[in-house]
Protein backbone atom coordinates (compact mmCIF):
# COMPACT_ATOMS: atom_id res chain seq x y z
CA UNK A 1 0.00 0.00 0.00
CA UNK A 2 1.43 3.38 -0.95
CA UNK A 3 2.16 5.87 1.84
CA UNK A 4 1.86 8.85 -0.52
CA UNK A 5 4.99 10.74 0.48
CA UNK A 6 6.47 12.92 -2.31
CA UNK A 7 9.69 13.61 -0.42
CA UNK A 8 10.30 9.95 0.41
CA UNK A 9 9.53 9.00 -3.18
CA UNK A 10 12.08 11.36 -4.71
CA UNK A 11 14.74 10.51 -2.09
CA UNK A 12 14.33 6.79 -2.69
CA UNK A 13 14.55 7.27 -6.45
CA UNK A 14 17.79 9.24 -6.02
CA UNK A 15 19.17 6.73 -3.54
CA UNK A 16 18.45 3.83 -5.86
CA UNK A 17 20.55 5.42 -8.61
CA UNK A 18 23.33 6.30 -6.14
CA UNK A 19 23.44 2.71 -4.90
CA UNK A 20 23.87 1.50 -8.43
CA UNK A 21 26.82 3.83 -8.99
CA UNK A 22 26.67 4.94 -12.61
CA UNK A 23 23.08 5.03 -13.82
CA UNK A 24 23.78 2.43 -16.46
CA UNK A 25 25.68 2.59 -19.71
CA UNK A 26 22.76 3.64 -21.88
CA UNK A 27 21.63 6.21 -19.35
CA UNK A 28 25.17 7.54 -18.84
CA UNK A 29 25.65 7.85 -22.58
CA UNK A 30 22.41 9.80 -22.79
CA UNK A 31 23.60 12.13 -20.03
CA UNK A 32 26.81 12.74 -21.96
CA UNK A 33 24.86 13.59 -25.11
CA UNK A 34 22.69 15.89 -23.04
CA UNK A 35 25.71 17.76 -21.72
CA UNK A 36 27.13 18.11 -25.20
CA UNK A 37 23.81 19.41 -26.52
CA UNK A 38 23.64 22.09 -23.83
CA UNK A 39 26.43 24.00 -25.61
CA UNK A 40 25.10 23.60 -29.13
CA UNK A 41 23.21 26.50 -30.67
CA UNK A 42 19.69 25.49 -31.68
CA UNK A 43 17.37 27.09 -34.13
CA UNK A 44 15.34 29.95 -32.65
CA UNK A 45 11.60 29.87 -33.23
CA UNK A 46 8.50 31.28 -31.50
CA UNK A 47 8.08 28.29 -29.20
CA UNK A 48 11.82 28.32 -28.39
CA UNK A 49 11.87 32.03 -27.57
CA UNK A 50 8.89 31.61 -25.24
CA UNK A 51 10.51 28.78 -23.30
CA UNK A 52 14.23 29.54 -23.40
CA UNK A 53 14.07 32.71 -21.32
CA UNK A 54 12.54 30.80 -18.40
CA UNK A 55 14.66 27.63 -18.31
CA UNK A 56 17.92 29.05 -16.79
CA UNK A 57 15.96 30.37 -13.81
CA UNK A 58 14.92 26.84 -12.84
CA UNK A 59 18.34 26.30 -11.19
CA UNK A 60 18.02 29.35 -8.94
CA UNK A 61 17.03 28.60 -5.34
CA UNK A 62 15.22 31.95 -5.11
CA UNK A 63 13.10 31.96 -8.26
CA UNK A 64 12.90 28.30 -9.32
CA UNK A 65 9.31 27.85 -8.19
CA UNK A 66 8.08 31.01 -9.93
CA UNK A 67 10.03 29.98 -13.03
CA UNK A 68 8.34 26.58 -13.04
CA UNK A 69 4.89 28.11 -13.01
CA UNK A 70 5.85 30.59 -15.72
CA UNK A 71 7.22 27.72 -17.80
CA UNK A 72 3.98 25.83 -17.28
CA UNK A 73 1.95 28.77 -18.60
CA UNK A 74 4.31 29.23 -21.55
CA UNK A 75 4.15 25.51 -22.33
CA UNK A 76 0.35 25.58 -22.62
CA UNK A 77 0.64 28.50 -25.05
CA UNK A 78 3.28 26.62 -27.06
CA UNK A 79 1.07 23.55 -27.43
CA UNK A 80 -1.93 25.67 -28.36
CA UNK A 81 -0.33 27.89 -30.96
CA UNK A 82 3.18 26.89 -32.03
CA UNK A 83 4.38 24.36 -34.56
CA UNK A 84 5.67 21.96 -31.93
CA UNK A 85 6.47 18.40 -32.94
CA UNK A 86 8.36 16.49 -30.20
CA UNK A 87 9.94 14.23 -32.85
CA UNK A 88 11.42 17.09 -34.93
CA UNK A 89 15.16 17.92 -34.54
CA UNK A 90 14.82 21.42 -33.06
CA UNK A 91 12.29 20.46 -30.34
CA UNK A 92 14.31 17.35 -29.48
CA UNK A 93 17.44 19.47 -29.13
CA UNK A 94 15.56 21.88 -26.85
CA UNK A 95 14.28 18.97 -24.73
CA UNK A 96 17.81 17.62 -24.32
CA UNK A 97 18.95 21.09 -23.29
CA UNK A 98 16.05 21.96 -20.96
CA UNK A 99 15.51 18.46 -19.58
CA UNK A 100 18.35 18.54 -17.01
CA UNK A 101 16.96 21.80 -15.55
CA UNK A 102 13.48 20.30 -15.18
CA UNK A 103 14.94 17.12 -13.77
CA UNK A 104 16.88 19.03 -11.11
CA UNK A 105 13.72 20.99 -10.24
CA UNK A 106 11.82 17.71 -9.80
CA UNK A 107 14.44 16.44 -7.32
CA UNK A 108 14.80 19.83 -5.56
CA UNK A 109 13.63 19.25 -1.98
CA UNK A 110 13.37 23.00 -1.35
CA UNK A 111 10.48 23.33 -3.79
CA UNK A 112 6.89 22.62 -2.82
CA UNK A 113 5.30 19.30 -3.75
CA UNK A 114 2.99 21.16 -6.17
CA UNK A 115 5.94 22.78 -7.98
CA UNK A 116 7.81 19.49 -8.23
CA UNK A 117 4.72 17.81 -9.57
CA UNK A 118 4.56 20.54 -12.25
CA UNK A 119 8.18 19.76 -13.14
CA UNK A 120 7.20 16.11 -13.50
CA UNK A 121 4.22 17.03 -15.68
CA UNK A 122 6.47 19.04 -17.98
CA UNK A 123 9.05 16.24 -18.14
CA UNK A 124 6.27 13.87 -19.20
CA UNK A 125 4.91 16.36 -21.74
CA UNK A 126 8.28 16.95 -23.43
CA UNK A 127 8.98 13.19 -23.46
CA UNK A 128 12.42 13.55 -21.90
CA UNK A 129 14.15 10.22 -22.62
CA UNK A 130 16.51 10.42 -19.64
CA UNK A 131 13.56 10.19 -17.26
CA UNK A 132 12.73 6.64 -18.35
CA UNK A 133 14.75 4.92 -15.59
CA UNK A 134 13.28 7.36 -13.06
CA UNK A 135 9.73 6.54 -14.18
CA UNK A 136 10.39 2.82 -13.98
CA UNK A 137 11.81 3.19 -10.46
CA UNK A 138 8.81 5.25 -9.37
CA UNK A 139 6.50 2.44 -10.45
CA UNK A 140 8.37 0.06 -8.14
CA UNK A 141 8.34 2.19 -4.99
CA UNK A 142 5.68 2.22 -2.28
CA UNK A 143 6.16 5.85 -1.23
CA UNK A 144 5.17 7.68 -4.41
CA UNK A 145 1.87 9.59 -4.48
CA UNK A 146 -0.78 8.17 -6.77
CA UNK A 147 -0.74 11.16 -9.11
CA UNK A 148 3.05 10.82 -9.49
CA UNK A 149 2.61 7.14 -10.32
CA UNK A 150 0.00 8.09 -12.94
CA UNK A 151 2.40 10.59 -14.50
CA UNK A 152 5.28 8.09 -14.53
CA UNK A 153 3.09 5.54 -16.31
CA UNK A 154 1.92 8.21 -18.77
CA UNK A 155 5.52 9.22 -19.45
CA UNK A 156 6.53 5.67 -20.31
CA UNK A 157 3.45 5.10 -22.47
CA UNK A 158 4.03 8.32 -24.46
CA UNK A 159 7.61 7.31 -25.29
CA UNK A 160 6.38 3.75 -25.97
CA UNK A 161 9.64 1.83 -25.72
CA UNK A 162 8.88 -1.90 -25.97
CA UNK A 163 11.24 -2.68 -23.09
CA UNK A 164 9.14 -0.49 -20.75
CA UNK A 165 5.96 -2.43 -21.47
CA UNK A 166 6.74 -5.11 -18.88
CA UNK A 167 7.48 -2.51 -16.18
CA UNK A 168 4.11 -0.80 -16.68
CA UNK A 169 2.25 -4.13 -16.72
CA UNK A 170 3.97 -5.31 -13.52
CA UNK A 171 3.10 -2.07 -11.77
CA UNK A 172 -0.53 -2.32 -12.93
CA UNK A 173 -0.96 -5.89 -11.73
CA UNK A 174 0.68 -5.08 -8.38
CA UNK A 175 -1.51 -2.00 -7.86
CA UNK A 176 -4.90 -3.74 -8.31
CA UNK A 177 -5.69 -5.42 -4.97
CA UNK A 178 -6.41 -9.14 -5.29
CA UNK A 179 -7.74 -9.39 -1.71
CA UNK A 180 -11.07 -7.64 -2.29
CA UNK A 181 -10.05 -4.11 -1.30
CA UNK A 182 -11.12 -1.14 -3.43
CA UNK A 183 -8.68 -0.30 -6.26
CA UNK A 184 -6.31 2.58 -5.62
CA UNK A 185 -6.48 5.70 -7.79
CA UNK A 186 -3.20 4.63 -9.43
CA UNK A 187 -4.85 1.41 -10.63
CA UNK A 188 -6.92 3.28 -13.19
CA UNK A 189 -4.03 5.34 -14.60
CA UNK A 190 -1.86 2.23 -14.85
CA UNK A 191 -4.67 0.40 -16.64
CA UNK A 192 -4.85 3.20 -19.21
CA UNK A 193 -1.05 3.16 -19.67
CA UNK A 194 -1.03 -0.63 -20.07
CA UNK A 195 -3.74 -0.41 -22.71
CA UNK A 196 -1.68 2.10 -24.67
CA UNK A 197 1.53 0.08 -24.47
CA UNK A 198 0.38 -3.54 -24.83
CA UNK A 199 1.15 -4.86 -28.30
CA UNK A 200 -0.79 -7.63 -29.97
CA UNK A 201 -4.29 -8.92 -29.35
CA UNK A 202 -3.54 -11.28 -26.45
CA UNK A 203 -3.77 -9.89 -22.91
CA UNK A 204 -1.45 -11.71 -20.45
CA UNK A 205 -3.40 -13.70 -17.82
CA UNK A 206 -2.31 -11.60 -14.81
CA UNK A 207 -3.17 -8.35 -16.64
CA UNK A 208 -6.52 -9.79 -17.74
CA UNK A 209 -7.35 -10.76 -14.13
CA UNK A 210 -6.56 -7.21 -12.94
CA UNK A 211 -8.72 -5.68 -15.69
CA UNK A 212 -11.63 -7.97 -14.76
CA UNK A 213 -11.41 -6.89 -11.10
CA UNK A 214 -11.50 -3.21 -12.11
CA UNK A 215 -14.51 -3.79 -14.36
CA UNK A 216 -16.45 -5.68 -11.69
CA UNK A 217 -15.63 -2.93 -9.18
CA UNK A 218 -16.75 -0.04 -11.40
CA UNK A 219 -17.91 -0.94 -14.94
CA UNK A 220 -18.37 2.62 -16.19
CA UNK A 221 -15.01 3.93 -14.97
CA UNK A 222 -13.28 0.81 -16.28
CA UNK A 223 -14.78 1.45 -19.72
CA UNK A 224 -13.42 5.00 -19.74
CA UNK A 225 -9.82 4.04 -18.95
CA UNK A 226 -9.44 0.32 -19.76
CA UNK A 227 -11.48 -0.07 -22.95
CA UNK A 228 -8.47 -1.08 -25.15
CA UNK A 229 -7.84 -3.99 -22.78
CA UNK A 230 -11.48 -4.93 -22.10
CA UNK A 231 -12.34 -5.41 -25.77
CA UNK A 232 -9.38 -7.80 -26.11
CA UNK A 233 -10.60 -10.13 -23.36
CA UNK A 234 -12.07 -13.32 -24.89
CA UNK A 235 -14.63 -13.50 -22.06
CA UNK A 236 -15.70 -9.84 -22.32
CA UNK A 237 -19.32 -10.70 -23.27
CA UNK A 238 -19.56 -13.14 -20.34
CA UNK A 239 -18.16 -10.41 -18.06
CA UNK A 240 -20.86 -8.02 -19.24
CA UNK A 241 -23.58 -10.65 -18.72
CA UNK A 242 -22.30 -11.26 -15.19
CA UNK A 243 -23.01 -7.62 -14.33
CA UNK A 244 -26.35 -7.57 -16.13
CA UNK A 245 -27.49 -10.78 -14.41
CA UNK A 246 -26.23 -9.72 -10.98
CA UNK A 247 -24.08 -12.85 -10.76
CA UNK A 248 -21.80 -12.13 -7.76
CA UNK A 249 -22.18 -8.48 -8.60
CA UNK A 250 -21.89 -5.81 -7.28
CA UNK A 251 -18.50 -7.08 -6.23
CA UNK A 252 -18.08 -7.13 -2.45
CA UNK A 253 -15.33 -4.87 -1.14
CA UNK A 254 -13.20 -5.47 1.94
CA UNK A 255 -12.77 -2.31 4.01
CA UNK A 256 -13.81 1.13 2.77
CA UNK A 257 -16.10 1.11 -0.27
CA UNK A 258 -16.18 4.50 -2.05
CA UNK A 259 -18.95 3.53 -4.47
CA UNK A 260 -22.44 5.04 -4.42
CA UNK A 261 -24.56 1.91 -4.23
CA UNK A 262 -27.80 3.80 -4.92
CA UNK A 263 -26.64 4.41 -8.50
CA UNK A 264 -24.09 1.61 -8.95
CA UNK A 265 -26.73 -0.83 -10.22
CA UNK A 266 -27.99 1.47 -12.97
CA UNK A 267 -24.63 2.89 -14.07
CA UNK A 268 -22.93 -0.49 -13.80
CA UNK A 269 -25.52 -2.10 -16.05
CA UNK A 270 -25.13 0.78 -18.50
CA UNK A 271 -21.38 0.16 -18.65
CA UNK A 272 -21.94 -3.57 -19.14
CA UNK A 273 -24.28 -2.87 -22.07
CA UNK A 274 -21.64 -0.69 -23.76
CA UNK A 275 -19.08 -3.48 -23.43
CA UNK A 276 -21.61 -6.02 -24.70
CA UNK A 277 -22.37 -3.83 -27.71
CA UNK A 278 -18.67 -3.69 -28.61
CA UNK A 279 -17.88 -7.37 -28.06
CA UNK A 280 -21.08 -9.44 -28.08
CA UNK A 281 -21.84 -9.53 -31.80
CA UNK A 282 -25.44 -9.71 -33.05
CA UNK A 283 -26.28 -12.01 -30.13
CA UNK A 284 -26.18 -8.89 -27.96
CA UNK A 285 -29.12 -7.25 -29.74
CA UNK A 286 -31.95 -8.83 -27.63
CA UNK A 287 -30.26 -7.82 -24.39
CA UNK A 288 -29.66 -4.28 -25.63
CA UNK A 289 -33.26 -4.04 -26.86
CA UNK A 290 -34.63 -5.17 -23.49
CA UNK A 291 -32.54 -2.59 -21.64
CA UNK A 292 -33.60 0.17 -24.03
CA UNK A 293 -37.25 -0.69 -23.33
CA UNK A 294 -36.95 -0.12 -19.57
CA UNK A 295 -39.11 2.88 -18.67
CA UNK A 296 -38.10 3.52 -15.06
CA UNK A 297 -36.81 7.01 -14.34
CA UNK A 298 -33.88 5.49 -12.44
CA UNK A 299 -32.99 3.36 -15.49
CA UNK A 300 -31.83 6.37 -17.55
CA UNK A 301 -28.10 5.45 -17.21
CA UNK A 302 -28.95 1.87 -18.25
CA UNK A 303 -30.87 3.06 -21.32
CA UNK A 304 -27.99 5.38 -22.15
CA UNK A 305 -25.62 2.39 -22.08
CA UNK A 306 -27.99 0.47 -24.35
CA UNK A 307 -28.00 3.37 -26.85
CA UNK A 308 -24.20 3.41 -26.92
CA UNK A 309 -24.09 -0.37 -27.23
CA UNK A 310 -26.47 -0.27 -30.19
CA UNK A 311 -24.40 2.49 -31.81
CA UNK A 312 -21.37 0.18 -31.54
CA UNK A 313 -23.36 -2.60 -33.23
CA UNK A 314 -24.18 -0.37 -36.22
CA UNK A 315 -26.28 -3.01 -38.01
CA UNK A 316 -29.83 -2.65 -39.40
CA UNK A 317 -31.44 -4.11 -36.26
CA UNK A 318 -29.57 -1.64 -34.06
CA UNK A 319 -30.59 1.29 -36.23
CA UNK A 320 -34.25 0.21 -36.18
CA UNK A 321 -34.21 0.03 -32.37
CA UNK A 322 -32.68 3.49 -32.13
CA UNK A 323 -35.32 4.88 -34.49
CA UNK A 324 -38.02 3.35 -32.26
CA UNK A 325 -36.44 5.01 -29.22
CA UNK A 326 -36.44 8.35 -31.04
CA UNK A 327 -40.20 8.10 -31.56
CA UNK A 328 -40.84 7.41 -27.84
CA UNK A 329 -41.00 10.53 -25.67
CA UNK A 330 -39.97 8.56 -22.56
CA UNK A 331 -36.88 6.87 -24.04
CA UNK A 332 -35.87 9.71 -26.36
CA UNK A 333 -32.63 11.46 -25.36
CA UNK A 334 -30.07 13.61 -27.18
CA UNK A 335 -27.78 10.55 -27.13
CA UNK A 336 -30.23 8.74 -29.44
CA UNK A 337 -30.06 11.54 -32.02
CA UNK A 338 -26.26 11.59 -31.72
CA UNK A 339 -26.09 7.82 -32.25
CA UNK A 340 -28.21 7.97 -35.38
CA UNK A 341 -25.99 10.74 -36.75
CA UNK A 342 -22.79 8.83 -35.96
CA UNK A 343 -24.27 5.79 -37.74
CA UNK A 344 -25.25 7.89 -40.76
CA UNK A 345 -28.85 6.66 -40.57
CA UNK A 346 -30.58 8.70 -43.28
CA UNK A 347 -33.88 6.84 -42.72
CA UNK A 348 -34.24 8.60 -39.37
CA UNK A 349 -34.25 12.07 -40.96
CA UNK A 350 -38.09 12.53 -41.01
CA UNK A 351 -38.39 11.55 -37.35
CA UNK A 352 -35.49 13.82 -36.42
CA UNK A 353 -37.22 16.71 -38.21
CA UNK A 354 -40.41 16.15 -36.20
CA UNK A 355 -38.51 16.14 -32.91
CA UNK A 356 -36.52 19.26 -33.88
CA UNK A 357 -39.75 21.19 -34.52
CA UNK A 358 -41.72 19.89 -31.52
CA UNK A 359 -42.79 22.87 -29.44
CA UNK A 360 -43.05 20.92 -26.17
CA UNK A 361 -39.67 19.25 -26.55
CA UNK A 362 -36.68 19.89 -24.31
CA UNK A 363 -34.26 22.45 -25.70
CA UNK A 364 -31.26 20.09 -25.83
CA UNK A 365 -33.35 17.37 -27.47
CA UNK A 366 -34.61 19.75 -30.14
CA UNK A 367 -31.10 21.06 -30.84
CA UNK A 368 -29.64 17.54 -31.06
CA UNK A 369 -32.38 16.46 -33.45
CA UNK A 370 -31.93 19.59 -35.60
CA UNK A 371 -28.19 19.03 -35.76
CA UNK A 372 -28.62 15.39 -36.78
CA UNK A 373 -31.39 16.12 -39.28
CA UNK A 374 -29.52 18.84 -41.17
CA UNK A 375 -26.42 16.62 -41.38
CA UNK A 376 -28.34 13.54 -42.55
CA UNK A 377 -31.24 14.78 -44.72
CA UNK A 378 -30.94 14.02 -48.42
CA UNK A 379 -30.33 16.81 -50.91
CA UNK A 380 -33.70 16.63 -52.63
CA UNK A 381 -34.61 19.85 -54.44
CA UNK A 382 -36.22 22.33 -52.08
CA UNK A 383 -34.79 20.78 -48.87
CA UNK A 384 -33.32 24.08 -47.69
CA UNK A 385 -36.49 26.02 -48.42
CA UNK A 386 -38.62 23.44 -46.56
CA UNK A 387 -36.36 23.75 -43.49
CA UNK A 388 -36.71 27.53 -43.49
CA UNK A 389 -40.51 27.30 -43.77
CA UNK A 390 -40.74 24.64 -41.06
CA UNK A 391 -38.68 26.76 -38.66
CA UNK A 392 -40.86 29.77 -39.36
CA UNK A 393 -43.98 27.80 -38.39
CA UNK A 394 -42.46 25.98 -35.37
CA UNK A 395 -42.43 27.55 -31.88
CA UNK A 396 -39.20 29.36 -31.07
CA UNK A 397 -37.04 28.09 -28.25
CA UNK A 398 -37.46 31.58 -26.81
CA UNK A 399 -35.68 33.33 -23.93
CA UNK A 400 -32.98 32.73 -22.85
CA UNK A 401 -32.22 30.61 -25.93
CA UNK A 402 -32.45 33.19 -28.71
CA UNK A 403 -28.89 32.39 -29.81
CA UNK A 404 -29.90 28.75 -30.31
CA UNK A 405 -32.89 29.84 -32.40
CA UNK A 406 -30.48 31.77 -34.62
CA UNK A 407 -28.17 28.75 -34.80
CA UNK A 408 -31.00 26.54 -36.04
CA UNK A 409 -31.63 29.07 -38.82
CA UNK A 410 -27.98 29.00 -39.93
CA UNK A 411 -28.14 25.19 -40.28
CA UNK A 412 -29.93 25.75 -43.58
CA UNK A 413 -26.46 26.05 -45.15
CA UNK A 414 -26.00 22.31 -44.65
CA UNK A 415 -29.09 21.59 -46.72
CA UNK A 416 -27.98 24.08 -49.39
CA UNK A 417 -24.78 22.04 -49.68
CA UNK A 418 -26.76 18.78 -49.80
CA UNK A 419 -28.91 20.08 -52.66
CA UNK A 420 -25.81 21.13 -54.57
CA UNK A 421 -23.71 17.98 -54.04
CA UNK A 422 -26.27 15.20 -53.34
CA UNK A 423 -24.07 12.06 -53.55
CA UNK A 424 -21.17 13.52 -55.57
CA UNK A 425 -18.01 12.87 -53.49
CA UNK A 426 -15.91 15.23 -55.61
CA UNK A 427 -18.41 18.01 -54.96
CA UNK A 428 -18.34 17.30 -51.22
CA UNK A 429 -14.52 17.34 -51.23
CA UNK A 430 -14.61 20.79 -52.83
CA UNK A 431 -17.23 21.87 -50.29
CA UNK A 432 -14.67 21.38 -47.51
CA UNK A 433 -13.33 24.79 -48.61
CA UNK A 434 -16.73 26.53 -48.92
CA UNK A 435 -17.08 30.00 -47.41
CA UNK A 436 -20.18 28.93 -45.44
CA UNK A 437 -19.04 27.03 -42.31
CA UNK A 438 -22.32 25.08 -42.25
CA UNK A 439 -21.63 23.75 -45.76
CA UNK A 440 -18.16 22.72 -44.60
CA UNK A 441 -19.60 20.98 -41.54
CA UNK A 442 -21.99 18.96 -43.72
CA UNK A 443 -19.15 18.09 -46.11
CA UNK A 444 -16.99 16.68 -43.29
CA UNK A 445 -19.82 14.53 -41.94
CA UNK A 446 -20.88 13.43 -45.43
CA UNK A 447 -17.37 12.22 -46.26
CA UNK A 448 -16.99 10.60 -42.81
CA UNK A 449 -19.94 8.35 -43.73
CA UNK A 450 -18.36 7.17 -46.95
CA UNK A 451 -17.71 3.39 -46.79
CA UNK A 452 -14.12 3.38 -48.11
CA UNK A 453 -11.27 5.56 -49.37
CA UNK A 454 -8.04 4.85 -51.19
CA UNK A 455 -4.74 5.87 -49.56
CA UNK A 456 -4.30 9.09 -51.55
CA UNK A 457 -7.83 10.22 -50.71
CA UNK A 458 -7.27 9.51 -47.02
CA UNK A 459 -4.03 11.49 -46.97
CA UNK A 460 -5.68 14.47 -48.67
CA UNK A 461 -8.73 14.40 -46.37
CA UNK A 462 -6.55 14.06 -43.26
CA UNK A 463 -4.58 17.13 -44.36
CA UNK A 464 -7.74 19.20 -44.87
CA UNK A 465 -9.23 18.12 -41.53
CA UNK A 466 -5.97 18.85 -39.68
CA UNK A 467 -5.67 22.24 -41.38
CA UNK A 468 -9.20 23.03 -40.23
CA UNK A 469 -8.29 22.20 -36.62
CA UNK A 470 -5.12 24.29 -36.87
CA UNK A 471 -6.68 27.43 -38.30
CA UNK A 472 -9.98 27.50 -36.35
CA UNK A 473 -9.75 29.55 -33.15
CA UNK A 474 -10.97 27.71 -30.02
CA UNK A 475 -14.65 28.14 -29.21
CA UNK A 476 -15.50 29.13 -32.79
CA UNK A 477 -17.17 27.16 -35.61
CA UNK A 478 -17.91 24.21 -33.32
CA UNK A 479 -19.86 22.42 -36.06
CA UNK A 480 -16.93 22.50 -38.49
CA UNK A 481 -14.45 21.35 -35.83
CA UNK A 482 -16.77 18.50 -34.79
CA UNK A 483 -17.01 17.39 -38.43
CA UNK A 484 -13.23 17.51 -38.87
CA UNK A 485 -12.77 15.36 -35.75
CA UNK A 486 -15.39 12.87 -36.98
CA UNK A 487 -13.58 12.53 -40.32
CA UNK A 488 -10.14 12.09 -38.72
CA UNK A 489 -11.55 9.42 -36.41
CA UNK A 490 -12.94 7.61 -39.45
CA UNK A 491 -9.62 7.53 -41.36
CA UNK A 492 -6.90 4.91 -41.08
CA UNK A 493 -4.60 5.66 -38.16
CA UNK A 494 -1.49 5.64 -40.33
CA UNK A 495 -2.95 8.41 -42.47
CA UNK A 496 -4.08 10.53 -39.50
CA UNK A 497 -1.01 9.96 -37.28
CA UNK A 498 1.27 12.48 -39.10
CA UNK A 499 -1.10 15.19 -37.83
CA UNK A 500 -0.87 14.13 -34.19
CA UNK A 501 0.90 17.33 -33.12
CA UNK A 502 -1.87 19.43 -34.69
CA UNK A 503 -4.52 17.35 -32.92
CA UNK A 504 -2.67 17.71 -29.65
CA UNK A 505 -2.42 21.50 -29.96
CA UNK A 506 -6.13 21.66 -30.77
CA UNK A 507 -6.93 19.54 -27.71
CA UNK A 508 -4.98 21.91 -25.46
CA UNK A 509 -6.54 24.99 -27.07
CA UNK A 510 -10.09 23.64 -26.65
CA UNK A 511 -9.56 22.39 -23.08
CA UNK A 512 -12.26 23.77 -20.79
CA UNK A 513 -14.34 25.19 -23.66
CA UNK A 514 -18.07 24.60 -23.57
CA UNK A 515 -20.05 23.12 -26.46
CA UNK A 516 -23.25 24.58 -27.85
CA UNK A 517 -26.24 22.28 -27.47
CA UNK A 518 -26.73 19.66 -30.13
CA UNK A 519 -23.18 18.54 -30.93
CA UNK A 520 -22.78 14.75 -31.00
CA UNK A 521 -19.76 14.81 -28.69
CA UNK A 522 -17.76 17.04 -26.38
CA UNK A 523 -14.98 18.53 -28.52
CA UNK A 524 -12.13 18.47 -25.93
CA UNK A 525 -12.96 14.88 -24.96
CA UNK A 526 -13.27 13.81 -28.59
CA UNK A 527 -9.86 15.34 -29.37
CA UNK A 528 -8.36 13.54 -26.36
CA UNK A 529 -9.87 10.23 -27.56
CA UNK A 530 -8.51 10.83 -31.06
CA UNK A 531 -5.07 11.65 -29.64
CA UNK A 532 -5.04 8.43 -27.58
CA UNK A 533 -6.11 6.42 -30.63
CA UNK A 534 -3.17 7.74 -32.64
CA UNK A 535 -0.49 7.36 -29.95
Amino acid sequence: MRTLNPLACSLLVLASFSALGAPGRAHGQALEEMAQDSDRPIEMSPWHAALERVVPRLDSCLVAEDALYELGRSWEQVLASADWDPRAPAPRAWVRRAGPHLRRAFFNRRLSAAARKLALVLLVEVQHENMRPVYRRMLELDHCPTDWISLAAQGLSLMAHPEDEAAVMRAFVAEVPADGRAPTPSSWALCAATGRMLRGDVVPPDVAAAVRRLFLFGPQLALQVCMPLLVRLPDAPALAHRVLDGEDWPMAVVGDDPRNHDMLHWYGRGGALILLGHTGGVEAIPRLAAALAEDSLMAAPTRDGAVQGLAAQAGPDARALLRDALSDAVRRTPRVAHALLRLGDEESAPALLRVALEGSGLVEMRMSAANAYTLLASGRPGAARRWDRALARAPDLGPPFEALDARMVTMVGRLVGAERCTTDDACWAAALHDRDPQVRARAFWQLARRPAFDEDEERALAAVAAETLARTPPNEQHDVVAGAIALLARLDRDRARPWLSVIRRARVAWEGRTNPMGLPFDIPLALAELERRLL
